[in-house]
Formats: structure tokens, C-alpha cells, sequence
């Protein structure tokens, strides 16, 4: 029969694909990767969509390893996750991890194009130490995420042999550290029970809240200032959309931060517009 956490129940997939692996969350890479392919190159529409694939996959690896590793902190803490509450058995989560980055790396090695596969088995490598790597470095978990978030753009670079430049890289990285520490303010509470002082423990839950809608706001501001055209409308939009989810946040602060999803959506498909 198994026990609680290794037997598979009826439900697993639907919860592991949706709430585990945040698909949702996960196609914001995979259309990052499909815009700059639609904009960048001349590629086939089933071509794009199959290049996303990879990023998508990655992404809900990264999630499901997280959840994994975090379980013990989020039990501690009474998270609402289904793998710490066991709604999903671990074996279970387990299998669909490895699932993901087998079929992250096949459909990589099948579409291979220029250094791309390359982008896709890195990725996985560093989505497999950020959990224990921010565990002994809690101050630079939001950093290490941030840095994550680039991959969709190397790889939409890799596939086009178009380069981005630079500032893009900074100025998304900057928009993410922003969005990560506010993330960081609302997991506080079960952080510190589980004796984990990340950047929001050190600075406070006030000014990591300014510090980090400030340089989420200053990094759109910047994007929209260096575009024009499409870019900037879209950049611009992003803006509007952040106001929203701040307004959102005086209410309830994580719904605010789910709204923060639609603005990050619209700053990644500015971007191949700002080439």
C-alpha cells in the first residue's frame, strides 16, 4: 500500500503540473522564448512553440526541486504547499522532477541549434544547486533567482545568434531582485521560524518594501527610457500594470504579488522589441 509519502494518489498530476510546477508561472518563460523567436527570426510558428518547450520545462523543475528541498522549512513554517502539506506523495514529486529535466534536455538535444542545449543543461545545473546554495546563503537567494530569470533570454539568443545587450540583462535582473524581496517579506515569518535570514530578515519588512518596488519600478522606468516604439508601449504598460499590483498589495499583499506576474509578463515580451 505505501506510506503517506510515497504513495501516489489520483489527483498528483493535476496538482504537481498546476500548483507544484506552476505552469502558469512557467509559460511567462516559455512566451519570453516565443516572442523573441516571432520578433528575431523566421522561424515556424510549431518551431517556436517546441523552442519555448524547454524553458517551460525547466522552469517547473526549478519550482518542483525548490518545493522538494524547502518541505522540512515549509512544514515548519505551516506553508500552504502541497508537497509540505502531503497532497502530493514525494515519490511522486520526485519522478515528475527528474521528468521534467529528461524532457527539458530531449526536446533541447532534438532542436538543437546553435549553443542552445548547452543554455537548457546549465540551466538545470544551476536550478539543481540554487535550493541548498540559498540555504547556506540566504542574503543571495534573491540574486541567484534573479540571475535565473535570464535564461529564457540566453536561450532565445542562442537559437537566433541575436545578443542582447547587456543593460537588458542588468535591468531584468534588477526588476527581479526587486520582486524577489518582496516575496521574501511575505515568506519572513516562516523563514525566521525555520532560522533562515534572507536579505528581508537583515533590512526589515518597511524597507525591503521600498527597496524592493523602487527598483522594480527604476528598472521599468529605465527599459522604457532606453526603447521606443512597441518596446517602450509595452514597457510603459508594464509600469501601469505595477502600479496596479502595488495598489493591490496595500489590500493583500500576496495577491499583489501574483498581479506583479502580468507586469513581468509584459516587460518580457517588450524585450525583443527593444533589439
Amino acid at each position: 500500500m505505501g506510506t503517506p509519502d510515497t504513495q501516489s494518489k489520483p489527483g498528483d498530476l493535476k496538482i504537481l503540473v498546476l500548483k507544484v510546477g506552476r505552469l502558469p508561472v512557467a509559460l511567462i518563460s516559455g512566451s519570453c522564448v516565443f516572442a523573441a523567436l516571432a520578433v528575431l527570426s523566421d522561424l515556424s510558428i510549431p518551431t517556436m512553440a517546441l523552442h519555448s518547450l524547454p524553458i517551460v520545462l525547466v522552469t517547473m523543475a526549478a519550482f518542483v526541486l525548490n518545493d522538494l528541498y524547502d518541505a522540512p522549512k515549509d512544514r515548519l513554517a505551516g506553508a500552504d504547499k502541497p508537497v509540505a502539506r502531503g497532497q502530493v506523495s514525494l515519490l511522486a514529486t520526485r519522478f515528475f522532477a527528474v521528468g521534467l529535466m529528461a524532457g527539458a534536455v530531449a526536446v533541447a538535444a532534438l532542436l538543437r541549434q546553435g549553443y542552445s542545449l548547452y543554455v537548457v543543461v546549465a540551466a538545470l545545473i544551476a536550478v539543481w544547486l540554487y535550493s541548498p546554495t540559498s540555504r547556506r546563503i540566504p542574503v543571495a537567494k534573491g540574486l541567484a533567482a534573479a540571475v535565473l530569470c535570464c535564461v529564457p533570454l540566453a536561450y532565445a539568443s542562442a537559437v537566433t545568434s541575436v545578443r542582447f545587450p547587456p543593460a537588458l540583462y542588468l535591468l531584468l535582473i534588477t526588476f527581479m531582485v526587486g520582486r524577489e524581496l518582496l516575496l521574501d517579506v511575505l515568506d519572513l515569518p516562516g523563514d525566521l521560524k525555520a532560522g533562515i535570514r534572507t536579505l528581508a530578515a537583515y533590512l526589515g519588512p518597511a524597507p525591503s518594501r521600498f527597496a524592493g518596488w523602487s527598483l522594480m519600478a527604476a528598472s521599468l522606468v529605465a527599459l522604457a527610457a532606453r526603447t521606443d516604439g512597441t518596446a517602450r508601449y509595452l514597457f510603459v504598460a508594464a509600469l501601469v500594470s505595477l502600479g496596479a499590483a502595488g495598489a493591490i498589495c496595500r489590500r493583500d499583499e500576496s495577491k499583489g504579488l501574483r498581479w506583479s506576474r502580468l507586469t513581468l509578463l509584459l516587460g518580457v515580451l517588450a524585450i525583443p522589441f527593444s533589439v
